[in-house]
């Protein structure tokens, strides 16, 4: 069984940096991409479970992370984001090749935040309330996995099992 990574830890030094930097940080969106790492990879996988086209942390597919990174982020109206990523990540993702993309999301946890923080942007509804368990894994489910495998339920119970425990951090 995997054991992942230290929940606190990557609020502190992944989710909350990276989000700040590129201008997207609430306590909305950490506990949606929270809830989205346990949910996709159980805070542990790299490589999707049982073989297929997902890579990093946040399992994302290969196809949608070349939209992110060479239609979405190109887009005039996201220059300034795009900016602000570059800057953070002392790099730009969006002129790797689509090998050292896949590669640079399985290695760099800042960008696979943004990525996965990227993919929700077009969604039309605001981010649910933090403590609104429910209403996460709804969003999540409608706009990060629509038509895949994964359920509201099992959303719910990783949340519980994975996120809870550690998040919001115990005073």
């Amino acid at each position: 069984m995997a054991t992942g990574l230290y929940v606190p830890h990557l609020v502190e030094m992944v989710l909350v940096p990276a989000l700040t930097a590129i201008g997207l940080h609430s306590e909305a969106a950490v506990a949606l991409l929270l809830g989205t790492l346990s949910q996709e990879s159980h805070f542990a996988y790299l490589r999707q479970r049982g073989g297929g086209p997902a890579v990093g942390l946040a399992q994302i597919e290969r196809a949608t992370a070349d939209d992110l990174a060479y239609r979405y982020l190109r887009k005039p109206n996201k220059a300034r984001l795009r900016q602000r990523i570059v800057a953070h990540l002392g790099y730009d993702p969006t002129i790797l090749t689509p090998e050292r993309l896949h590669e640079r999301i399985d290695d760099d946890l800042r960008l696979t935040v943004i990525l996965m923080r990227c993919r929700y942007l077009p969604y039309p509804l605001a981010l649910p309330s933090p403590e609104n368990t429910l209403a996460l894994a709804r969003y999540w489910k409608a706009a990060y996995n629509a038509g895949g495998k994964g359920t509201v339920e099992e959303f719910e119970d990783n949340w519980e099992r994975r996120v809870a425990p550690y998040w919001p951090r115990p005073e």
